[in-house]
């Protein structure tokens, strides 16, 4: 089973494999198949997924690693459908078994979360959302006892849910926040919560310096150096820096409205304010900033639908004792639904299961036979062409951890670039020996080359596959 050619899942494939191959020595090494060798393995991925791939191998009895993958994606979701209910439950005192199993179906029925995983997504950011809820139970839990052992729980969970990805952290710090104003309601108000906020940072705290430990400090200054996929060439860590405290604003404009509303129907509901307020003004400044990188703005729609969910069963459950529900309540999973087929349509209605691989893949079969050279290709398959071998390749899965500069600006003229010899400079320095240029014939929902009429002065054309060319490039 095979997902769609815009998934992200096959670059988590291809680091999968590589552990598979060489065990926990990988993490002592540098990942040599992406960014031409120079970034340590342990930074594209932590060992909680290698192990959940090994286990589930084991389990399945299977070595399809894409197969797996799909299976760990639908146990990942029915258990973080536990856990979300799990929380819903514990911030609203609800403990009945008809909220409980209702919420749980409630959030399985959700689509935008089954697009996100197989289309979309990155398989450990999705898996650290799964795993968000738990993080937040404990801390829950810390909140209203602090007692030790909730505060090694909560940290653990923490730990445990950075180290799957660390780019859950401005999530797990909306809910924090969250999760603090919702302990300190009580009569229809939010009341002092500066003390509980200061103790609530300690269980994360505690798992960023656990994270650290593991990764190395050299892991965070290189996320605040270079830009994630699609940013611009040349940023400057000051630039990274802002751009965080700027996804911490919208929480704060939240949160202070909030704090001054009037009137509140429970914890929950200022649970839910707090989290999808906070996401939905994040989605609108990336949208202002750039309208049409899409593929950016729509980067908290996963955060966005448990926002809707919480809001559905806000205006369900209260209501279920006397059957007082109408068509309105159902809005939220309506906007879901609509806002997952719009995206879908535009990806061009893909089978999101397929027992083939994407037909743009077609021509990674023969780059897969240049084995010891190193080639340059864009599109989605930078994502699947080390899922399928081991070729060492100038772009990558993760390029906001990764070390050596010279790849970053080298490919955006590869790209974009009408410099023909500036072009042949930089092939030799980054010594690439093979170019997959997509053209507008090309099946890559990608296309990257904006100068495709210069690359025969560049290399010589060796092969074709449905719009994609291959040119070999003399050094």
């Amino acid at each position: 089973m095979y997902p769609p050619q815009t998934s992200l899942i096959p670059a988590t494939v291809a680091l999968v494999r590589f552990f598979l191959t060489n065990g926990f020595s990988s993490f002592s090494q540098n990942y040599p198949y992406w960014y031409l060798g120079t970034t340590p393995y342990r930074y594209l991925i932590g060992p909680i997924i290698p192990l959940m791939y090994s286990f589930f191998r084991i389990f399945l009895k299977t070595d399809s690693l894409f197969n797996i993958t799909i299976y760990l994606i639908i146990f990942s979701i029915i258990l973080s459908g536990v856990g979300w209910t799990w929380l819903a439950s514990k911030i609203s005192g609800d403990k009945r078994k008809i909220f409980l199993t209702l919420s749980f179906l409630v959030f399985i029925v959700f689509p935008y979360k089954y697009l996100y995983a197989l289309a979309l997504g990155e398989v450990s950011y999705f898996l650290a959302i799964c795993f968000l809820p738990f993080a937040f139970i404990f801390a829950w839990n810390y909140l209203k006892d602090r007692s030790l052992l909730n505060l090694i729980l909560s940290s653990f969970f923490a730990f445990l849910m950075l180290l799957i990805h660390t780019n859950v952290l401005v999530s797990y710090i909306v809910g924090d926040v969250a999760l603090v104003l919702a302990s300190v309601f009580k009569n229809g108000r939010i009341g002092k919560f500066e003390k509980r906020l200061k103790r609530s940072f300690l269980p994360l705290l505690t798992g960023l310096a656990a994270v650290t430990f593991w990764f190395g400090p050299g892991f965070w200054k290189m996320i605040l150096l270079n830009p994630g996929i699609g940013g611009q060439s040349s940023a400057r860590v000051l630039v990274n820096i802002l751009g965080f405290f700027k996804n911490i604003v919208p929480l704060i404009l939240v949160v202070v409205f909030v704090k001054f509303r009037a009137k509140f129907k429970d914890p929950l509901s200022v649970f839910t304010y707090i989290w999808l307020g906070s996401f939905l003004v994040l989605t609108i400044f990336r949208f202002l900033a750039n309208p049409s990188f899409w593929m950016d703005y729509i980067s908290w729609f996963p955060e966005m639908e448990i926002g809707l969910w919480f809001i559905t069963i806000s205006l369900i459950f209260p209501r279920i004792a006397s059957f007082k529900l109408d068509l309105t309540h159902f809005v939220p999973l309506s906007v879901s639904v609509l806002t997952a087929s719009v995206i879908f349509r535009s990806l061009g209605s893909p089978s999101l299961i397929s027992k083939n691989p994407p037909v743009v893949t077609d021509s990674l079969s023969e780059i897969c036979t240049y084995q010891g050279k190193t080639v340059f290709v864009t599109g989605s398959n930078t994502f699947w062409l080390n899922a399928f071998c081991n070729i060492r390749q100038v772009r990558g899965g993760r390029d906001e951890v990764s070390i050596d500069p010279l790849w970053r600006d080298a490919s955006y003229d590869f790209r974009e670039g009408q410099n023909v010899e500036k072009i042949r400079q930089d092939l030799g320095k980054l010594n690439v020996s093979y170019v997959l240029v997509n053209t507008k014939e090309s099946a890559d929902y990608y296309k990257d080359f904006k100068n495709i009429s210069l690359w025969p002065k560049v290399g010589t054309p060796v092969s074709s596959f449905n719009g994609d060319i291959i040119y070999k490039i003399q050094n």
